[in-house]
C-alpha cells in the first residue's frame, strides 16, 4: 500500500515537472522594465490610434499586450503619484493621449456618416435593385431571367424640417408662448399654449 502511494506521489511530481517545462510563467506587470512598458504603450498608441475601430482589449492584444497587466501598471503609477506629486507618468501619459485622440477620431467619422446619411434624406435618391427569377416549363427549370428595378426613396420631410430649422433659422424658427390664467386667490386657473412658425 505504501508502495503504491509512493509511485502515485512520483508521477505526480513528473506531471508537475513536465507541466511546468511546458507551459512557462506569464510575464505579469512587475517583470517589465521601464523600457519595455515605454515600449508596448508606443506600439499601442499607433495601433489604437490609426486602426480604426479597436477596443482596447484587442488594440493591446494585437501588440503582445495584456489590457489587465496596462491597468495594473496604471494604478501602480497613480498610487506612487500621491506619494510624488512630481513624479513623472509616462505610462498614464501615453495611454491617456491614445484614448482621447481614438476617441475624437471616432467623433468625427460618426460625424461624416451621419452627415452622408442625412444628406440622402434631404435629397432622396435612386438605388437600383438586381433579383433573379427561375423560369419553369411544366415543372423543369429553362432558365433564369435578371430582372432590375430602380427604386426611388422620395426626401424624408422630418429629415427637409430638421435642416431648415438649423440651416435656414432666419425663415424657418418656432416660438412658443405660455398665457396663465391666475384666479383671485393666485392659483393658476387656465393654461394656453401658442405655437407660431415662420416660414417661407
Amino acid at each position: 500500500m505504501a508502495k503504491t502511494k509512493k509511485k502515485a506521489a512520483k508521477k505526480i511530481n513528473r506531471v508537475g515537472k513536465k507541466n511546468k517545462e511546458t507551459f512557462p510563467k506569464l510575464r505579469r506587470g512587475f517583470v517589465y522594465s521601464h523600457a519595455e512598458k515605454i515600449s508596448l504603450l508606443n506600439k499601442f498608441f499607433k495601433v489604437y490610434t490609426e486602426g480604426g475601430r479597436m477596443t482596447l482589449k484587442s488594440a493591446f492584444s494585437s501588440v503582445g499586450g495584456c489590457l489587465r497587466t496596462v491597468s495594473e501598471w496604471l494604478a501602480q503609477e497613480q498610487r506612487e503619484k500621491l506619494l510624488n506629486p512630481n513624479l513623472e507618468t509616462p505610462v498614464s501619459d501615453i495611454y491617456n493621449q491614445a484614448k482621447k485622440i481614438a476617441t475624437e477620431n471616432y467623433r468625427e467619422e460618426v460625424v461624416h456618416i451621419a452627415k452622408n446619411s442625412l444628406e440622402r434624406l434631404i435629397v432622396g435618391e435612386s438605388v437600383k435593385e438586381t433579383s433573379e427569377e427561375q423560369q419553369f416549363r411544366r415543372g423543369i427549370l429553362v432558365g433564369e431571367v435578371k430582372k432590375t428595378v430602380n427604386k426611388i426613396f422620395q426626401p424624408n420631410a422630418t429629415a427637409v424640417i430638421f435642416a431648415l430649422k438649423t440651416q435656414d433659422r432666419e425663415n424657418f424658427t418656432e416660438s412658443s408662448n405660455i398665457n396663465l390664467g391666475l384666479s383671485d386667490n393666485g392659483n393658476i386657473s387656465s393654461i394656453k399654449f401658442q405655437i407660431k412658425s415662420k416660414g417661407v
